[in-house]
């Protein structure tokens, strides 16, 4: 069964993109790094005195068709994770500040514990095939907070990681700890790290950000051109008029890259929200998040590029009713469009918190989801009627044949943690929370004692560097 939801047609889409184009080519790009200015400059793209960047049409087509369509994400532990259409790879939350404890009454920051659990938790987890660095290391020095939550989340997985590096220096010490975790393996034929760039909105790209995408791309490794504009806040009120500014943005990220190192793997993504005009407060679980979301899909898959889209953050602080009804809109949202890689399993408070049980609550949802976008199996029609004629009038259907064979088949979705027993049963959050503590206790992995002793050497090293810049 084929069920899709379809945003643009393709004639929504040639004027959406004629308009991003405009965008692209006459009012431009304020990039603030004199370097890649300079080179651009010399490569005979237009560039103000503001250091305001102009691609032209030409050039942007260009980079489209340069721009790799066969793209796929490695992990120390031997995974491929094609990025093309019938794969959905769901990965860990990432960067968040904040933690939501099971039964706590408010948030609270989150510190190195509560990453290594979420990391190991979603390296337990053989539904998550990326896991990110879940959350801040905040308890420790500012100066090395990035370092050890770097240093946290290679030591506890082997599968890939996506790194939303602030700078420069944070981009480098991903990259250098995750070769020394991949002992060897060649990252531009194999890469096992993948970046985040954002904007930001409008049309501005600031120097730290420029140097992790010129960084990045230097290394060939992949990165999500990630738009971030808030509707009525930094993009137009109008949706349509945000996509136009997210597809234009992300456009001059992609030629950027193919600028710098042709043939460079970009991922089209972004994380486009909207602000509620009553109070200010950027929401994502709300409705049209969807809308923008999926209409950046379609268009991705219009040029024939991967993409990437945010799927799982919600408004509510914790696993209630609210998280549930808007965690089960966007699963529901993001499968329709054919998503090929979504982020946020776990995901609180618009991104800023998250939660060991929402994790398995999130898998749980995203799974029945799954399941009735399957459809009905046409090839048990024969073989019900059948059935049907063997038990006849009166009968039951428990020792049926079809019934052996098929009650531990795929034909069903059987939740490991819904209450199904009525108010006699736990909850499904508590039993959510009773099964991440199972897992934590009795689920172990660790690198070679030779990587972890390496990395642990870069990162005293690395972390003396770093308190010494601060001090002084």
């Amino acid at each position: 069964m084929d069920y899709k939801m379809h945003i643009l047609s393709e004639s929504d889409i040639e004027r959406i993109e004629a308009q991003a184009l405009k965008v692209v080519s006459e009012i431009g790009v304020r990039v603030f790094n004199d370097d890649l200015c300079a080179l651009l400059k010399k490569r005979g793209i237009p560039v103000d005195e503001d250091q305001t960047v102009r691609f032209p049409v030409a050039a942007v087509r260009w980079a489209l068709q340069t721009a790799p369509r066969d793209v796929s994400l490695h992990g120390t532990n031997g995974d491929v994770l094609p990025l093309k259409r019938g794969y959905c790879h769901l990965s860990t939350y990432a960067d968040a500040v904040n933690v939501s404890d099971y039964g706590a009454t408010g948030l609270r920051p989150s510190a190195t514990k509560d990453l290594i659990n979420h990391v190991r938790l979603g390296q337990a987890l053989p539904e998550i095939n990326i896991v990110n660095n879940v959350c801040y290391a905040r308890d420790v020095h500012d100066a090395v907070i990035s370092l050890h939550t770097a240093e946290h989340t290679i030591l506890n997985s082997d599968k890939h990681h996506t790194s939303g590096a602030l700078n420069l220096e944070e981009a480098r010490i991903w990259v250098e700890l995750t070769e020394i975790a991949g002992q060897g393996i060649n990252m531009r034929e194999k890469p096992m790290i993948s970046f985040v760039v954002s904007p930001t909105s409008p049309l501005q790209l600031d120097h730290d950000t420029s140097s992790v995408l010129a960084y990045a791309v230097s290394k060939r490794l992949p990165f999500i051109a990630c738009s971030c504009p808030m509707s009525g806040g930094t993009s137009p009120m109008a949706l349509i008029g945000t996509i136009v500014l997210h597809l234009a943005e992300d456009l001059f990220l992609l030629t950027l890259a193919q600028f710098l190192n042709e043939g460079t793997p970009v991922v089209i993504g972004g994380a486009a929200g909207v602000l509620d005009m009553r109070t200010g407060v950027l929401s994502y679980g709300a409705a049209e998040r969807h809308l923008l979301l999926g209409a950046i899909i379609e268009l991705a898959y219009h040029y024939g590029l991967p993409h990437h889209s945010p799927a799982g953050s919600v408004d509510s602080w914790h696993p209630d009713v609210h998280a549930g009804a808007e965690k089960m809109q966007c699963w529901m949202a993001r499968l329709a469009c054919d998503i090929h890689w979504g982020i946020g399993v776990g995901s609180m408070y618009n991104g800023s918190a998250v939660s060991l049980e929402q994790v398995l609550i999130d898998i749980d949802l995203f799974k029945q989801a799954q399941r009735l976008f399957r459809g009905l199996d046409m090839s048990e029609l024969n073989n019900s009627f059948a059935t049907i004629q063997e038990i006849g009038p009166g009968g039951n259907f428990l020792t049926a044949a079809q019934t052996f064979r098929l009650m531990r088949s795929q034909e069903l979705f059987y939740s490991d943690i819904a209450n199904r027993d009525g108010d006699r049963g736990p909850s499904m959050l508590a039993r959510a929370h009773e099964k991440v503590q199972s897992i934590l206790a009795g689920h172990r992995w660790s690198p070679p004692d030779g990587v972890v002793a390496e990395v642990k050497r870069y990162v005293a090293e690395k972390s003396k560097e770093l308190m010494a810049k601060a001090i002084y």
